[in-house]
């Protein structure tokens, strides 16, 4: 089994997590769904440190909200800022979402099908040409 973990998930018990899983993928951040800004997950230090500690394959995931191709390669530009070096055996990935699916008001919720497809293989073009695998 193999969880994806972030924020909102407490782990008490890295040693367990090891024992229980296959892998982890720690969401390296994010893209504000109001105010655009690309932002840090909040335990993703921790939970990157933690997992190297206990030796468990990981791989991260970042949640983009790009509206225009400056902003999908800034996005790539921080994830492969951020991944370089590491050693990701259960790679890079982008989750793709509406982040208010009531009202759509979240900055990318109105984009047609289309253009969240283009932006996101404008990320991981970008990311492949850094040597960066990445899928969604």
């Amino acid at each position: 089994m193999i969880i994806d973990i972030s924020y909102y998930n407490t782990i008490t018990d890295w040693r367990r997590v090891a024992e229980s899983v296959e892998g982890v993928i720690i969401r390296l951040g994010y893209t504000g769904y109001g105010s655009g800004k690309v932002t840090y997950d909040k335990r993703y230090y921790d939970h990157m440190t933690a997992a190297k500690h206990y030796d468990i394959p990981r791989g991260v995931y970042y949640f983009p909200a790009s509206v225009t191709r400056a902003e999908a390669e800034a996005e790539a530009d921080f994830i492969f800022e951020n991944v370089a070096g590491e050693e990701l055996k259960l790679g890079v990935w982008l989750d793709s979402e509406i982040a208010e699916v009531k009202n759509k008001s979240g900055r990318a919720d109105r984009l047609s099908r289309e253009k969240r497809t283009e932006f996101l293989h404008i990320i991981i073009d970008r990311l492949k040409g850094y040597g960066i695998t990445a899928g969604v």
